[in-house]
């Protein structure tokens, strides 16, 4: 697939993003379908895995070491998606993090709603405890939904008295359900995101649950204590707002937080890295952070 600018993707995701109106099981297979066309191929290990009871698979690159592990959760609205559909994102992070990655199937809304996926993270990350790996040797990652969800899961974290990870990936996150920020409308032209959509997800993953919990919205948590951060958000895209108010909410908890707002870009655009230099560029910066954490 040749390179494409930024406009061209948006145009074409935004050609592809499908409607509300299709059934569940069409739309997660064109979700599945769409992003499997910006796999590289890349040569990668993959090994199907009972993670406390969560189904998952380890995606490692040539150069992953067993002593050290990357817990991801993928996107998709909280009701779409799949670890398969990200191996091609858990690969780079494997190879630049030399660590291997542990892409969680996490159940799926509206089937499952909220806190189901939320206490499938914690189970996954207190096995991968169990299983004699440190919490210096894990990190937590997310895309869009899965930002939201390795956040909820370190809250999750304190709350039961685990340790915390030795670091934090959230990339396009989602913290809160209540979607307050003005660039759900300002940047609705920007993004292949869009406000209905969030509308969808707010109804259906909720399920009349309160949208200020803090494990629904993290952006309301007690986020003291967190491990170091990298909050990685898009400045063209609908969330880009509410991820700007969860960074605050990190300043002033006094988290070791980092906050990386990408020109131009649109939601989860870091999937994209095989076709979009600036999801290759996001890719390197999240991996180093990564490795830079990791014992």
């Amino acid at each position: 697939m040749k390179e494409m600018t930024g406009p061209e993707l948006l145009a074409l995701l935004r050609s592809r993003k499908g409607s509300l109106r299709a059934s569940r099981e069409e739309g997660r297979r064109e979700f599945s379908r769409l992003y499997h066309e910006f796999d590289s191929g890349q040569p990668l290990r993959l090994e199907p895995v009972q993670a406390g009871g969560v189904p998952g698979l380890w995606i490692a690159a040539p150069e992953a070491r067993q002593d050290r592990a990357v817990l991801f959760f993928h996107g998709g609205g909280f009701m779409n998606g799949s670890a398969d559909d990200h191996g091609e994102l858990c690969g780079h992070l494997s190879r630049l993090t030399r660590a291997r990655v542990l892409s969680l199937n996490y159940r799926l809304a509206p089937e499952n709603p909220f806190p189901a996926a939320v206490e499938d993270g914690h189970a996954a990350y207190a096995w991968l405890i169990r299983q004699g790996l440190g919490p210096d040797n894990v990190a937590l990652a997310g895309i869009s939904a899965g930002g939201t969800l390795a956040l909820a899961t370190m809250l999750k974290a304190k709350q039961t008295g685990l340790p915390l990870p030795a670091a934090g990936l959230l990339m396009s996150p989602a913290p809160n359900m209540r979607f307050p920020g003005a660039s759900i409308k300002g940047n609705a032209a920007t993004d292949w995101l869009t406000p209905d959509r969030l509308g969808a997800i707010q109804k259906l993953y909720l399920a009349g649950h309160d949208p200020d919990d803090p494990l629904a919205s993290p952006v309301r948590g007690d986020l003291r204590g967190l491990p170091p951060l990298l909050v990685q958000a898009g400045e063209a895209e609908l969330l880009v707002d509410d991820v700007l108010a969860l960074a605050t909410a990190l300043r002033q908890a006094k988290a070791r937080a980092r906050l990386s707002v990408w020109p131009g870009m649109f939601h989860s655009w870091q999937i994209y890295s095989l076709v979009l230099a600036p999801g290759r560029e996001a890719l390197r910066e999240a991996g180093e952070f990564l490795a830079g954490h990791l014992a």
